[in-house]
C-alpha cells in the first residue's frame, strides 16, 4: 500500500524470516509481518518494522507485549492469526499469507483480503488503521481489525452468490484488485474457490462498499474459458476467462482495466497451462467489459520493435532525440516520452507489475512467461512496457517498449546505490515475477523483490529484497 503521507508498505508474502528467530529457518514460507518505508526525500526512503520501535518490546518467547509479538512475527515464519471482533478492545493479527488482495481507502487505512496461507484458501478482511499512527510509527498506534471473512475453522471457504442472501467471495489468492475514483474497492477472479465448492480460476468481479460485498458480473463457476465478443464492442455478455497473476489498472475515469495472468484463453476446451496476453476495460458506470486488444489463444510472443530513449541532455539521449515535445527534466537528465510504435506487444505473462501514471498512461513490468523468440525458458522478464489508451473508450491504444530485455533471464544491473542524478544510466532490476510495487506522490514508481535474478544468478528461481525505484517521463 502507500499511505496518505506517501510512506510505502508491505505486509507478509512468501519469503524469509528477519534473523533472530529461533531456531534458525532456512526456507521460505508464508510470513505476517507489517513494514513501513518512510519516505524521508522524494527520492529515498528508510525501512521500519511497523512497531519494532515501539518502547515497550520486550522480545520474549512467547511475545508478552504487542511489541514483542511484532517482532515475532518477523522472526518467525508460517504464524497464525488472531480472529478478534470489532470492538472487543482486543487486537487482531492476520495470519501469514502470500497472494493476498490490498487496497488503501480515503481516509489512509490499509485493507487486505484472502490470499493463501500455503495449504489453504482465505477469504477473510481486515483494516490496519494507518490514519491513527504517529511519526514514529509505535506497535501502539496502529492496529489490525478484522472486518468479515471466515477465520480459524473457515479456510478454503466457497463463494455465496446471488440469489443467496449475503453474497461474499469465496477463498481465493493471487486476485486482481483495484481501486475507483470513488474510493470503492473491487476484486476479480484468483485461484480459489467458487460457488460449488471447486477450487479453480475465477472469474466473478466484485465490488466492496460501505463494508458490504457485491457480485457484480462473471460466473460462480471455476475454470470458464474467455467470451470476447467483438474487438472494441462493449458488451453485457463479454467476460475475461478464469485467471490468476492478472495486472490491473484503474484509469483517471475509473474504469477497470485487466491484463494477462495465468488461466483460460478462448478457446474450448481451453489451453493447457495458458498464459495470457489479452487487454480488457471494464466500465463500471455501464457494467459492461469490452476486449480491447491481444490474442484470444494463450501462449503469445512479445513483439518489441524500438526502444525508448533516455538520456542527459548533453547527450544523444537529449528530448530532440527522443520523438517527444515535452520532456522531464531531473538535474542534468531528460527522461523522455515514449517512441510510438505500431505493432509493439507484450508477450504473454503472470505475476507481472502494474501501475497508473498522472497522465492516464498503463505502466507493465516484468512478470513470468513469454520473450520475443517465443519460449519461457526460466520465465522470468524484466521488459518496462507503457500503455497510452485510444481517446476513444474500447478502441486499441499503443504499447510502447521503453527498458529492459526482448528476452528471457535477465540479470539486473545495479549501478551506484542511491544516486538519483545518474537515473539515465542502464540500470534495470533483473527478470522477475511477483514484485511488490508502489506509486508515491510524485508518481515515481518504486519495486521491491520478487522471485527471479539477481546480478549474477542463472537459475531464476531466488527470492529478492532489493529495492528500486523507476521515474517515468512526464507528458
Amino acid at each position: 500500500w502507500t499511505d496518505k503521507s506517501g510512506n510505502l508498505w508491505l505486509f507478509g508474502g512468501d519469503g524469509w524470516e528477519l534473523a533472530g528467530g529461533s531456531p534458525q529457518d532456512t526456507l521460505n514460507a508464508p510470513m505476517n509481518d507489517l513494514w513501513v518505508c518512510v519516505m524521508i526525500f522524494g527520492d529515498y526512503c528508510e525501512w521500519q518494522l511497523q512497531g519494532g520501535y515501539d518502547p515497550t518490546v520486550v522480545n520474549t518467547v512467547p511475545p508478552t507485549t504487542v511489541g514483542a509479538q511484532i517482532i515475532a512475527n518477523a522472526q518467525h515464519e508460517g504464524q497464525g492469526g488472531s480472529y478478534v471482533l470489532p470492538g472487543n478492545g482486543t487486537v487482531g493479527i492476520p495470519t501469514a499469507r502470500l497472494g493476498a488482495a490490498t487496497w488503501t481507502d480515503t481516509t489512509g487505512n490499509l485493507w487486505l483480503f484472502g490470499g493463501s496461507d500455503g495449504g489453504n484458501y482465505l477469504n477473510d478482511l481486515w483494516k490496519f488503521n494507518a490514519s491513527a499512527l504517529f511519526a514514529d510509527f509505535t506497535a501502539t498506534a496502529g492496529q489490525w481489525t478484522w472486518q468479515s471473512g471466515s477465520a480459524t475453522f473457515g479456510v478454503d471457504q466457497n463463494g455465496i452468490y446471488p440469489p443467496s442472501a449475503n453474497p461474499y467471495p469465496g477463498a481465493r489468492t493471487n486476485a486482481v484488485s483495484w481501486t475507483d475514483a470513488s474510493g470503492n474497492f473491487w476484486l476479480f477472479g484468483g485461484f480459489g474457490k467458487d460457488g460449488a465448492g471447486t477450487l479453480g480460476f475465477l472469474n466473478d468481479l466484485w465490488e466492496y462498499t460501505g463494508g458490504t460485498w457485491t457480485f457484480i458480473t462473471g460466473s460462480s463457476l471455476a475454470n470458464q474459458v474467455g467470451i470476447y465478443g467483438t474487438p472494441g464492442v462493449a458488451s453485457g455478455t463479454n467476460a475475461p476467462g478464469g485467471r490468476q497473476e492478472a495486472v490491473g489498472w484503474a484509469d483517471a475515469a475509473g474504469n477497470l482495466w485487466l491484463f494477462g495472468g495465468e488461466g483460460e484463453d478462448g478457446n474450448n476446451p481451453p489451453t493447457a497451462n495458458g498464459i495470457l496476453d489479452d487487454l480488457w476495460v471494464y466500465n463500471i458506470t455501464a457494467k459492461q467489459w469490452t476486449f480491447v486488444m491481444g490474442d484470444t489463444k494463450a501462449n503469445q510472443t512479445g513483439i518489441y520493435e524500438a526502444q525508448t530513449v533516455v538520456g542527459p541532455v548533453n547527450t544523444t539521449g537529449a528530448a530532440s532525440t527522443c520523438g517527444l515535445t515535452v520532456g522531464l527534466t531531473v538535474g542534468s537528465n531528460v527522461i523522455c516520452s515514449p517512441v510510438m510504435t505500431t505493432g509493439a506487444f507484450p508477450g504473454s505473462r503472470w505475476g507481472a507489475s502494474g501501475w497508473t501514471d498522472a497522465g492516464g498512461n498503463l505502466w507493465l513490468y516484468g512478470g513470468w512467461g513469454l520473450d520475443s523468440t517465443g519460449t519461457n525458458g526460466n520465465g522470468a522478464l524484466n521488459d518496462l512496457w507503457v500503455y497510452t489508451p485510444n481517446s476513444t473508450a474500447g478502441q486499441p491504444g499503443t504499447w510502447t517498449w521503453i527498458k529492459g530485455s526482448n528476452t528471457g533471464a535477465a540479470n539486473g544491473v545495479y549501478g551506484d546505490e542511491l544516486r538519483p542524478y545518474k537515473t539515465y544510466e542502464i540500470w534495470t532490476p533483473g527478470g522477475r515475477s511477483n514484485a511488490t510495487h508502489w506509486v508515491d506522490g510524485n508518481g515515481q514508481l518504486w519495486l521491491f523483490g520478487g522471485v527471479g535474478y539477481d546480478s549474477t544468478s542463472t537459475t531464476g528461481n531466488g527470492y529478492l529484497n532489493d529495492m528500486w525505484r523507476y521515474l517515468p517521463y512526464k507528458n
